[in-house]
């Protein structure tokens, strides 16, 4: 799987090498396979690419919760959006 998220953690981009800041817009990859910057990546997502649109819907919803209650706590939800999906 795919998604477009928000870094939860610093890491580095398994494309360039370069670091991954921590709440930076990155591409993940499932399976351990780590994350990539978002102009790093190769993949020309198009409309329609359900897994990516869950990705775009994910990344809007955590903006509007961290507008209305923060970082901390759109985490949290993030966290309890995810855990209820699996």
């Amino acid at each position: 799987m795919t998604k477009v998220i928000y870094a939860k953690y610093a890491g580095k981009c398994r494309v360039c090498g370069k670091a991954t800041q921590r709440n930076e817009e990155v591409v993940w990859h499932s399976g351990g396979q780590g994350v990539v910057h978002m102009k790093c990546h190769h993949f020309n997502p198009r409309s329609d690419n359900a897994e990516f649109n869950q990705g775009v819907a994910d990344v809007e919803r955590w903006r509007e919760d961290k507008a209305l209650f923060g970082t901390e706590y759109a985490e949290q939800l993030q966290l309890e959006r995810e855990f209820n999906e699996y």
